[in-house]
Formats: structure tokens, C-alpha cells, sequence
């Protein structure tokens, strides 16, 4: 369908276009954290365009998605 479970139960579902920031900040977080740990980027110096680039890629529209999406789940299901 056009929802993504983020639990096997179904309980909680997102919106399609979950999936795809899902899939950019993880692509950011490897690419960051990669050059971090390999020593290519200061982490002092270069967190702060590590956190822009989450947030530019959707962070806070998938944080409202899933507390969306879990109020729907307890209203729907009790909890």
C-alpha cells in the first residue's frame, strides 16, 4: 500500500513519503559518519553541516510522521 509498518504488528504505519526521507538521512549519516570515523572530517568542526543536511533532508517532517502516526495507533488500538 502507500504506508510503511515500522513494526511487524501494523500498528503503526507512516506515509509513503516516510521511506524516502528514512532513506535520505541514513545516506547523510553514513556518508557523515564514514568521513568522521575515517578522519576526512573534523567532527567539532563539520557537525553542524552534518546536522543541517538531516535536517534540510526532512528530519523533523518524519519526526511529526511518526508521532503522527503513533497517536493514530493509540487512538486506533487503545494504549
Amino acid at each position: 500500500g502507500s504506508e510503511m509498518c515500522i513494526r511487524d504488528s501494523n500498528m503503526v504505519a507512516l506515509p509513503a513519503e516516510a521511506t524516502d526521507i528514512i532513506n535520505q538521512l541514513t545516506t547523510i549519516t553514513n556518508e557523515y559518519l564514514t568521513q568522521f570515523i575515517g578522519g576526512q572530517l573534523d567532527i567539532d568542526a563539520s557537525w553542524g553541516d552534518y546536522a543541517a543536511a538531516y535536517e534540510a533532508a526532512g528530519a523533523a517532517e518524519l519526526e511529526t510522521m511518526i508521532n503522527d502516526a503513533v497517536a493514530t495507533a493509540r487512538t486506533t488500538y487503545g494504549g
